[in-house]
């Protein structure tokens, strides 16, 4: 599905072994609309970049969604790639969902949040989901936050791993994560479950509760 402007509303669909050959959002393509996903399974997608979902500017809402072994081929967010550039805003809100061995070549290996400038402000809110045995050849294995605002509530992280830095989560700029567990996740360089790091669009802020 590919998505320019207007609503999108997803309920209790299964989007399994779907691939796009180059770019973005091996299932689905959501560029500057409103898209609503609930109960829905994404399984074994691929594409270059945001194996199963991507987002760039607009909104995004998942609710109660499973994302099984998606694959960034190329680059980064190996089940969920988040984006906005020129001033725009991105808005992606998850709550009640599974990601489970999600794979990027690059950074996130599940889920990966980015601004392209200062101008365009990108959040990305986290709440009561599991991210298990995700897998970054970049930063990120489970998350990564590239001058974005991203908000963890009562999650878990699990056996994520990152060839570089931050085992679970990867930010350079706003990070909360509150009542969130993270256990015998793995980095090859800094952070093993979290790094923190700093961006030209500002000092890194985290707070941690």
């Amino acid at each position: 599905i590919s998505k320019r402007e207007g609503n999108l509303d997803v309920e209790r669909a299964d989007f399994i072994a779907n691939a796009t050959r180059r770019y973005y959002g091996g299932a689905i393509d959501n560029t500057r609309g409103t898209a609503t996903i609930n109960e829905t399974t994404f399984q074994e997608n691929k594409a270059e970049m945001g194996g199963a979902y991507y987002q760039s500017a607009g909104t995004g809402t998942i609710d109660d969604s499973t994302f099984i072994g998606n694959q960034a081929t190329f680059n980064a967010g190996g089940a969920v790639y988040v984006t906005s550039a020129g001033g725009a805003t991105a808005d992606l809100t998850i709550t009640g969902s599974s990601f489970t061995r999600n794979s990027a070549q690059g950074y996130g290996g599940a889920i990966y949040s980015y601004s392209g400038s200062t101008a365009s402000v990108v959040t990305t809110t986290v709440d009561s989901s599991v991210f298990t045995q995700n897998t970054a050849v970049g930063a990120g294995g489970a998350l990564y936050s590239g001058n974005t605002i991203v908000d963890i509530d009562g999650s878990v992280f699990n056996a994520n791993t990152s060839q570089n830095d931050g085992g679970a989560v990867w930010s350079n700029y706003r990070l909360t994560v509150d009542d969130t567990e993270f256990r015998g996740n793995q980095s090859k360089r800094h952070g093993g479950a979290i790094n923190v790091t700093t961006s030209s669009a500002g000092g890194a802020t985290t707070d941690l509760t």
